[in-house]
Parts: C-alpha cells; structure tokens; sequence
C-alpha cells in the first residue's frame, strides 16, 4: 500500500494474502489480515496492486478478469473482463481512474469508483501492451509494449503524442519516482538478451515527438 503498512501477496495456488507490516520492527514472519479466496477451475492470480490512496485493492486473473476491492475490510466492489490476460494495471494519482493493458492493441481506462469505461487508447501492431504508467500529475499516461517500444499518451485527451523505440525485446516493467522526474523501464536487451533497467525523464512537454 502507498502507506507502506500492507503488503498482497499473489500466489499460484490462486490466493492473495493482505500482510500487515510495522515499519519500526524487522522483517519478520507476519500473521495475514485477510486471505482473498482461491480462484475456481485451477485460474490463478497474475498480480495484485493498491491504489495510491490505499482504499482500494486490484488483481488480474489469468482468465482475463479483474476484481477490485475496498482494502481495509476486503468487501467485493466489482467484476471486470477482458478477452485476455490482463499485463499490468495502474492507477491516476486520484484514485479514481485505472488504465490496463494486455496482449489486445489497446490500454483501457475505466473509472474506478463506476466502473465505467471512460476511454480506449488504440496503441497498433505492437503486440499489446506489458506494461503501464500513470504521470505523477496524471497528465501524461506511458504505455510499455510487447515490441519493446514506449507509447506516450495525453490521458486527458486520449491522444498518442509520440511512440518511442527502446533497446529492450519488450517493455516488461514501467515505474515513475515519486517526483515524476524519471520514468525507469525494465525488460531484457534485444541483443544480449540481459536484463536491462532504463532511465528516462518523466516528465513530457506536450508536442509529438518532444520527450
């Protein structure tokens, strides 16, 4: 969670676990808060993320379904589906929209509070979207894809301003710092086939191609 007291733990036995840590003790073993029950028919987790504010919980099945929750009682919001597995999800700063990705040739955003699909951001013959990133201002949404290059949205007006290639075989991973200065990618090298961690500026000046 954003507070750092909690932490969900995805399984592939299709469980998470909420696990409440205290910041001023040592790692340790602790007890679970809540256990969220297995997934029938041998379906199975692929992660589990907490919104900034800390109130609501999301995780992706591989079947291709989300499931959102309030986070301190784990009460059930609602159901969402997608045709395939969904890659990565991520929250805007307030809360209250979510965006997804997955292997269909768009990221998809939906409000989080409704669950009301607010807009589709066509992302082409990429292979799909891995990966998934708000700006710090919510501004600006960044969209790692399976060709290992980085789509650059204005969230705002559902507009691509500029699609970047990078060195890596795919995106796998996206993550802004706190500051919104620098956007990290992550992903193995086309050439050498390593894992690769790349360094960007996060923050984009709203003209095609300027990053």
């Amino acid at each position: 969670s954003s507070d750092g007291k909690v932490v969900a733990v995805s399984s592939i036995s299709g469980a998470i676990t909420l696990i409440s840590i205290d910041p001023t003790k040592p790692i340790e073993p602790f007890p679970p808060m809540h256990r969220v029950p297995e997934l029938p028919g041998g379906n199975q987790w692929n992660w589990a993320k907490f919104s900034p504010d800390s109130k609501t919980m999301v995780a992706g099945a591989y079947d291709g379904s989300i499931q959102l929750w309030e986070s301190s009682s784990m009460n059930w919001l609602r159901s969402l589906y997608r045709q395939h597995s969904v890659s990565d999800v991520c929250f805007d700063p307030t809360s209250t929209k979510m965006a997804s990705v997955s292997i269909e040739p768009a990221a998809i955003i939906e409000s989080v509070p409704y669950g009301a699909r607010l807009g589709t951001l066509w992302t082409g013959d990429a292979g799909g979207g891995k990966s998934v990133s708000y700006s710090r201002d919510g501004r600006n949404l960044f969209i790692g894809l399976a060709d290992g290059s980085l789509s650059v949205w204005d969230a705002m007006l559902g507009q691509e301003l500029f699609h970047d290639a990078t060195s890596l075989q795919e995106v796998s991973h996206l993550e802004m710092t706190l500051n919104g200065e620098y956007l990290l990618l992550s992903g193995r090298d086309k050439f050498t086939g390593e894992g690769v961690l790349q360094v960007r500026s996060g923050r984009v000046r709203h003209v095609p191609g300027d990053f």
